[in-house]
């Protein structure tokens, strides 16, 4: 059978749906969420409801002699047997006993597994591609992208979700959402869980994110900005407290701080290049509705450009990131030296 192109998800979905399966399939990708969701969509397709026990094999780091008893062992009352390998160590590390015998043993039975059996490997982020055995999962096999969606998608999915499970959420709410919850669809599958039964069949509005969504590090962090940056003196002392009480490394929080800084930047240079809206969501990084909040700051700031009360912030993150890594500050006098000197200055107009 001819080599497949590397596929989305949805065109694996369409071909699973269209009866096209393949024998040996490689789950690529970070986003763990398309993952189950892929291998979910193989079990639904092969296993006979009620057989599916004695028809699927889920092995973790198996013995090769193993994984290939598992695949040439027939299946009951079913055209296919599934085996999922969760995870291969010799696709990762080198320094483990027989590793290269095991990787060239994988590598010469990938060819021959049989049309009775779907064999699915879950290829991990750290994966070294010069393996022997990588290098033939990912010749022989049908390859399924699980990257990160993009926030459109995302967004998509959100709403998508949420009508699965009896409510609604509009674009802008759900962009909420992703900003205040992270990217990662096992997260805000969750999260709508919780959300939805606590709406009962009604639209979810910001309120309820606020109210019973857990909110990221990420999130916080840029809360904390936007209320300094605003001026809300009650707010963001509030958020800083919650950051202290995090009690990790400062070192995070400065990074997050910086690239929202850098952020705002970015839109304050496009607003006043005049670049069209899209663009600027698109090159920013940032979701609309944060975009919109921006462009509005931007409006009225016209006669001093907010511009350079952002590189002075940005410049206060670097010289904050630098006196703790040189010993002149100590951590814990990180973020409360940050909040003083942003709250000092006219970066709200």
């Amino acid at each position: 059978m001819a080599k497949t192109p590397t596929m989305n998800y949805k065109s694996f979905a369409d071909s699973v749906k269209s009866g096209s399966i393949r024998s040996l399939y490689a789950l690529e990708g970070p986003e763990e969420y398309l993952a189950r969701a892929a291998l979910n969509a193989l079990r639904a397709a092969i296993l006979p409801a009620g057989l599916e026990s004695i028809n699927e094999t889920v092995l973790d780091n198996p013995p090769i002699d193993e994984l290939i008893n598992a695949v040439e062992t027939l299946p009951a009352f079913a055209e296919r047997r599934l085996v999922f390998v969760r995870a291969m160590d010799i696709f990762t590390v080198d320094r483990v006993r027989d590793s290269q015998a095991r990787s060239d043993a994988l590598a010469e039975y990938l060819p021959r597994v049989p049309d009775s059996a779907c064999v699915v490997f879950r290829v991990p982020i750290n994966a070294d591609k010069r393996r022997s055995a990588l290098k033939a999962l990912l010749a022989e096999a049908a390859v399924v992208s699980c990257a990160p969606p993009s926030d459109y998608e995302i967004g998509l999915f959100v709403c998508r979700e949420a009508k699965v499970r009896g409510s609604s959420i509009d674009a802008r709410t759900a962009a909420f959402l992703i900003d205040w919850s992270g990217r990662d669809l096992i997260r805000l599958a969750g999260e709508l869980d919780k959300l939805c039964a606590y709406r009962a069949g009604q639209s979810i509005r910001v309120e309820d994110i606020e109210a019973l969504a857990i909110r990221t590090e990420e999130s916080t962090v840029f809360q904390w900005l936007d209320a300094l940056i605003d001026g809300n003196a009650a707010s963001s002392l509030s958020i800083l407290d919650a950051l202290n009480e995090s009690g990790g490394s400062v070192f995070p929080l400065l990074a997050l701080a910086e690239k929202r800084l850098r952020q705002m930047l970015y839109v304050d240079h496009m607003a006043r290049e005049k670049r069209p809206f899209a663009d600027i969501v698109k090159q920013s990084g940032m979701p609309d509705f944060a975009v919109r909040r921006e462009l509005r700051k931007t409006q009225t700031t016209r006669s001093q450009p907010r511009s350079i009360a952002l590189r002075a912030g940005l410049a206060l993150l670097m010289e904050t990131n630098e006196a703790i890594r040189s010993g002149r500050l100590d951590e814990s006098d990180a973020l409360p030296r940050i909040q003083f000197g942003l709250s000092g200055m006219p970066l709200s107009g």
